[in-house]
């Protein structure tokens, strides 16, 4: 063959498949474009009406709020959408604010793949919630919320964060999460699957103190169906504020809380209850919550450190729980309190309890360091192999 038909066989063949590919059925050429990226308040986007339209509008992927104040008297609503962003028009979540004197600054519902950062969004409500996952409307109306994203914003409510009971898949970082009222949590969580929260801020302004800086209530909930929530992770957050419970968690399977920091200027909440930084606990599911990891976490200023209450197999492992308990005794759990509470069900304890530090505890010189109930299972718990830091005279737990 001759270099000059070769050169045309060639140029056939590409034209051959070029025609091919122009007549190709439009579905069949896809493409990686995230969608439209539009700014609010724009030409284009002028009020909250227009902001509505496009969030319903699947050719939309993400929403720039423009710097100031953004004020909504409802919700920002994202319904029946896959792969959408809303975000500030800078890096700094204080740059660009969403405020709503609604009950929810920003609702999703039968949604997924939803990314919020560099905002603060914030409710005014006396119940307010900052970001709901409403994948249950109530116990006629199922729905679904999953994989929700929430980077680098600070939040402000009664609840900043919120999710129903079957919502999944919340990964919260890089953030601030403010309880404005009293009775308030900052994620208040159901019993659904993949919570993740890391490198995140609790705080705390309300008069009166506050339920918890997350708060898991799993099967409690009327419309859950008796599910525990499953792969809760908290990890590298600082809790610093009047809250009852640092981190208070019921009915969970697979939960790891690693390398937190709670500090508390007193250790009574408004009311004279004792604080516990971490709580772990079966509340009404019908198994015992296990499969947890308590690691390698700093308490200061609790009246208990770490509470255990009716739980199955778990860890707690390398905490720094120094300085907890109180000269006087509380009001919740009327004593002068510990490093360590357990609560068990039953007569067995599958609980390993190991390398924490449990010295410098402001309780009663006579109290123990762990207080265990029913008394008499105490060694249980604790193997003589067993290294937990105690101050001499000191005892472990109650002879």
């Amino acid at each position: 063959m001759t270099r000059s038909a070769h050169r045309s066989m060639v140029a056939a063949l590409v034209a051959v498949v070029a025609a091919v590919v122009l007549a190709a059925p439009a579905h069949a050429r896809t493409t990686t474009s995230p969608g439209a990226i539009l700014r609010f308040p724009s030409g284009a986007v002028p009020d909250a009406n227009a902001l509505a339209a496009a969030l319903s509008d699947p050719s939309v992927g993400t929403i720039i709020f423009e710097k100031g104040l953004n004020s909504f008297t409802s919700s920002v609503t994202i319904f029946r959408r896959t792969g959408v962003t809303l975000c500030g028009a800078t890096s700094k979540s204080g740059d660009t604010i969403i405020e709503t004197s609604g009950t929810v600054g920003v609702l999703l519902d039968e949604s997924s793949d939803i990314t919020i950062r560099g905002l603060t969004i914030r409710s005014t409500a006396a119940a307010g919630e900052a970001v709901r996952l409403q994948a249950v409307r109530s116990s006629s109306v199922e729905g679904f919320v999953r994989n929700v994203s929430v980077r680098n914003c600070h939040l402000e409510a009664f609840v900043p964060l919120r999710g129903t009971v079957r919502a999944s898949g919340l990964d919260v970082a890089d953030s601030t999460l403010e309880v404005t009222r009293a009775g308030g949590a900052g994620v208040l969580w159901e019993d659904g699957p993949n919570l993740l929260v890391t490198r995140t801020k609790f705080t705390c302004s309300a008069s009166d103190f506050a339920t918890a800086g997350v708060l898991v209530r799993g099967a409690l909930v009327a419309e859950s169906e008796g599910d525990r929530a499953r792969s809760v992770i908290l990890t590298r957050n600082t809790v610093q504020g009047d809250f009852a419970t640092g981190f208070d968690l019921a009915d969970v399977v697979d939960t790891r809380i690693l390398r937190n920091r709670f500090t508390f200027s007193t250790t009574t909440y408004t009311g004279d209850g004792g604080r516990a930084a971490i709580a772990v606990r079966r509340q009404a599911a019908s198994a015992l919550t296990e499969d947890f990891e308590i690691r390698s976490n700093k308490v200061r200023g609790a009246h208990t450190g770490v509470y255990l209450l009716n739980t199955g197999a778990g860890k707690v492992i390398g905490n720094d729980l120094r300085g907890c308990g109180s000269p006087l005794a509380d009001t919740r759990f009327s004593d002068t309190g510990c490093a360590i509470r357990l609560s068990l069900f039953g007569p067995n304890c599958d609980i390993r309890i190991d390398g924490n530090d449990l010295r410098g505890l402001q309780s009663a010189a006579g109290a123990a360091a762990a207080v265990v109930s029913p008394p008499g299972n105490a060694p249980l718990c604790f193997d003589d192999g067993v290294t937990n830091r105690i101050d001499a005279g000191r005892n472990l737990y109650q002879p």
